[in-house]
């Protein structure tokens, strides 16, 4: 699981949530619960079950009770050993629980260069200058220079990405430290929107943010979207509201005058 999770942390994916396994390889009923619990999103392997030919059905439905989607009898004997975009399409069949499909895999060093991008530094700070800059490229309200310089210093968390020292993508949290955190910033320069590094800053903050808590403490965690934004973070677990159970959220500026 760490070595899958170490491989696929620089491509801006959760690759390590989807695990191909290579070789006569079957499951035990306790590496399956571990699975569960770590909420992988698929499972695939070349043998024709995922579980003990002798006894298959623990293992399954420990995977499929969690939501697993389990792809069996693949061919990976001619596929080398990485991060690669897989695409599985099954057949429709009605009244069935599962069905053959054509698996593709692509190298995704090759699908990211057309489109996104790794030659970036994670770093954790951003100079006032700098941060108003970037609200200024993607068209957001100003303030004084002193405000930006207490924000930035009084963060619970700061990921700033950058490109040959300059700053490209800006992601910040405040908290009251004790069970809110507010998600106050994702900015990604225009000119480098569309290759994933917002999804790179939202997973780095919410990776510390659970890395924060002692065991057995939750904490509620809030953001504003911007308009057309909303998919983007359903994609991380927020809910858009309004909703059934939430009304809409709301917020104003306060000018001295």
């Amino acid at each position: 699981m760490n070595k899958a999770k170490e491989a696929s942390e620089k491509t801006g994916f959760d690759c390590h949530k989807r695990i191909l396994v290579k070789g006569d390889a079957t499951m035990t009923e306790e590496a399956a619960k571990v699975f569960a619990r770590n909420k992988i999103y698929l499972f695939g392997n070349e043998s024709q079950t995922v579980g003990p030919i002798d006894a298959p059905m623990a293992v399954h439905l420990v995977m499929l009770g969690a939501g697993i989607v389990l792809l069996e009898g693949i061919r990976l004997g001619k596929v080398e050993d990485g991060v690669y975009l897989l695409n599985s399409a099954p057949i429709n069949l009605g009244c069935s629980d599962g069905a053959p499909c054509r698996a593709v895999l692509m190298s995704i060093s090759t699908f990211r260069k057309e489109k996104y991008m790794t030659d970036y530094e994670v770093t954790n700070t951003i100079t006032p200058e700098e941060y108003m800059e970037m609200r200024e490229m993607v068209g957001w309200r100003l303030f004084p220079l002193e405000q930006a310089e207490q924000g930035l210093k009084n963060s619970f968390i700061l990921v700033c990405l950058r490109k040959e020292g300059k700053p490209i993508a800006v992601g910040r949290a405040v908290s009251d430290h004790g069970y809110v955190v507010y998600i106050a910033d994702v900015i990604v320069s225009p000119e480098y929107q569309g290759q994933g590094l917002g999804r790179v800053i939202m997973e780095t903050l919410l990776k510390d943010i659970k890395a924060s808590l002692k065991p057995g403490y939750k904490v509620m965690i809030s953001l504003l979207a911007a308009k057309g934004k909303e998919e983007f973070y359903n994609k991380f677990g927020f809910i858009s509201r309004p909703c059934e159970g939430f009304g809409c959220g709301m917020h104003q500026w306060y000018l001295a005058e």
